[in-house]
């Protein structure tokens, strides 16, 4: 039988997909789907979230999730009830799997979903600098570039405190270093990068870019696919908000149906 290991997005992302009051079930839909094909899976908490929460609320690194992924995958590779060992990574997920791979963590199969082909420094300016002002834009700029220093910005603008607390700047620091279609060049695991089009936070192009990197894996935009996974005909910010708290909305079908096809190929 194979397995699939689930790696979640970015922030306090649980195994099923949610954060905090934002409970669209979108992963826990998705292994329940694979499931239904007679695919095996384990998601999970990611360090510091829901049941993995720490004691005193230390911070986790990027490091450490990668780590913990390169240990979910040994477990599972030890374990004789699975043929195959595929790796399926949403966005950040997507990148630390890749980190992963890269670092020869053994497995059969990849599948890379909504994930970035740029660095994360230009994916985040990109997205924190939409529909700002000149002036907004080099603030913005100029904390990334200094974060590509290895500079803190001690007291940003009260309107990135969220976005770039100096929290989340010494979690980027790590993460900036990475460069996934330099890295994809180089694994010869076989590669199913998958996109939703009406993907507001990471644009379908990184996908794009992710396979210039390397044009053996295999590229699908799904149609009416959103971030989270689900079906969704529209790019209006408001009205794609409102998926991300309904799990009643259901996964784009193509998204299981190409991850099926690709496993069972395996």
């Amino acid at each position: 039988m194979e397995v699939v290991l689930i790696v979640g997005d970015s922030g306090p992302t649980d195994r099923n997909g949610n954060q905090n009051f934002m409970v669209n079930n979108a992963l826990k839909m998705y292994a329940v789907a694979l499931a239904e094909e007679g695919i095996a899976s384990l998601r999970f908490d990611k360090r510091g979230v829901a049941a993995s929460r720490i004691k005193g609320g230390a911070e986790v690194t990027f490091r450490e999730y990668v780590d913990d992924i390169k240990d979910w995958i040994a477990m599972l590779r030890n374990d004789r009830r699975f043929s195959k060992v595929v790796i399926a990574g949403h966005t950040e997920g997507a990148l630390a799997a890749l980190v992963a791979i890269s670092e020869n963590c053994a497995v059969d199969g990849y599948i890379s979903i909504n994930g970035m082909g740029n660095s994360a420094d230009c994916v985040i300016k990109e997205q924190l600098s939409r529909n700002q002002t000149s002036q907004v834009k080099q603030v913005i700029s100029s904390i990334i570039d200094k974060l590509n220093e290895g500079e803190i910005t001690e007291n940003p603008p009260v309107y990135l405190r969220n976005s770039l607390s100096v929290p989340m700047q010494k979690y980027l620091i790590p993460l900036f270093a990475y460069h996934p279609r330099e890295m994809i060049k180089s694994i010869r695991t076989p590669i199913l990068l998958m996109h939703g089009d009406k993907d507001i936070q990471i644009s379908p192009e990184e996908s794009k870019v992710l396979h210039t990197g390397n044009n053996r894996a295999k590229l699908v935009i799904v149609n009416n696919m959103n971030h989270i996974l689900k079906e969704c005909e529209t790019m209006d910010r408001d009205q794609q908000l409102e998926t991300f708290t309904d799990p009643s909305i259901p996964l784009a079908d193509k998204l299981v149906d190409e991850s099926v096809r690709f496993i069972k190929s395996l």
